[in-house]
């Protein structure tokens, strides 16, 4: 084959190489087209999709970045075992403790919740149970995601109506500390921030969550029975029957993307379920209320003048006249013009008339005179 002859073979394998290049990208594009043909919605196949849209982190209901994608099968295998579940999770970890076979009525050992924040459970499992008949949610395992996530309303410091007292608030979520970077959806209005949304309220909600299951400008996601039926709400979003014990694990990954996370609510739900107490909450905080703010700063005033030293306590020795001009031979006939000087008390300090005491001058102080030292002995 001669020089002409290889030129004109490589470029028949050139043109060969971009036609089949023109008709990969001809499949492609049909393929993206499908779904129009039948005039439904267009749904980009998964490789377009991957190449087309930015990549965005899943997170959870508080807007956590997601450390799993779906829960493991160790955890759904053994969903509806609780002691298995104790075992996996550790002796550290915190779970309760429920002996094996424990009759219910025999809840483990925290197993107590305050009174007004049982109650809105337990009203939202009777709300779910009409709105959603075929989900199954149970008010413990709401009582479990809400202990976690808030501490039952921070000790269940709610108010008549079950508003909190204070605003719970998650972490600032601007992608720093394990948070995903979710930017404000609704104007500082939850969570008073106008550009970073956060978490908000005993189930801590980000907003554009909340708004997707009871933002409807009613509800309040800072009160505790509001914010409940949500939590309830989201977790039979994805159509299980939490009946089921792996259908309720898949549920709970839902809000919130880790097997510890779901190994925990399942065992505190299980726990509150064999009994729990109401704990009725008084006006004193308790260990779950919301940390004491750090004291004002302190003030302290301007500095006023130095006081005068206390006196000398105890006996002295003779005080001695001020260095100065030499005082006269004589003393002077009269009291001095420039200090009076007061006559010694004779009552209650014995003295003589005989006995030599210092002279004084019209330089000395007139406390000299008044000095409670004792005087000289003859």
């Amino acid at each position: 084959m001669n020089r002409w002859e290889r030129r004109a073979e490589v470029r028949r394998r050139r043109a060969a190489a971009a036609r089949r290049a023109k008709m990969a990208c001809l499949a492609a594009g049909s393929l993206a087209l499908v779904p129009f043909v039948g005039g439904g919605t267009a749904v980009v196949p998964v490789a377009l999709a991957a190449q087309q849209a930015p990549s965005v982190p899943m997170h959870d209901a508080d807007g956590s970045v997601a450390a799993q994608t779906s829960p493991s099968p160790e955890l759904l295998a053994i969903a509806g075992d609780a002691q298995l579940l104790a075992q996996q999770a550790g002796p550290s970890a915190d779970v309760p403790i429920v002996p094996l076979g424990a009759p219910s009525g025999t809840g483990g050992s925290g197993a107590g919740i305050p009174a007004p924040v049982l109650a809105a459970y337990q009203r939202a499992e009777r709300s779910l149970a009409q709105s959603a008949p075929s989900c199954h949610v149970s008010w413990a395992l709401l009582a479990s995601i809400g202990r976690i996530e808030s501490g039952h309303a921070r000790g269940g410091r709610v108010d008549a109506t079950g508003r909190t007292l204070t605003p719970i608030l998650g972490p600032l979520l601007n992608g720093s500390g394990g948070f995903a970077a979710i930017a404000d959806t609704d104007g500082g209005r939850y969570d008073g921030d106008p550009v970073w949304d956060r978490a908000v309220g005993p189930m801590q909600f980000i907003p554009s969550t909340w708004a997707g299951y009871l933002g409807d400008g009613v509800q309040d996601p800072n009160n505790v029975n509001d914010s409940t039926v949500a939590a309830g709400r989201y977790l039979c979003a994805g159509g299980g029957d939490l009946n089921d014990p792996q259908q309720r694990a898949k549920a709970v990954f839902r809000y919130n993307h880790s097997d510890d996370y779901v190994r925990t609510v399942l065992l505190w739900a299980d726990a509150y379920a064999h009994g729990v107490t109401a704990v009725p909450v008084s006006g004193s905080p308790s260990p779950m209320a919301a940390p004491v703010p750090p004291p004002a700063p302190v003030t302290h005033p301007a500095p006023g003048p130095v006081p005068p030293p206390a006196p000398p306590v105890g006996p002295v020795g003779p005080v001695l006249p001020p260095v100065g001009p030499k005082p006269p031979t004589k003393p002077p006939t009269g009291s001095p013009t420039g200090s009076p000087t007061s006559k010694p008390q004779t009552s209650g300090s014995p003295s003589s008339s005989h006995c030599a005491t210092p002279s004084s001058t019209s330089s000395m102080p007139s406390s000299t005179t008044a000095s409670t030292t004792p005087s000289p002995t003859c």
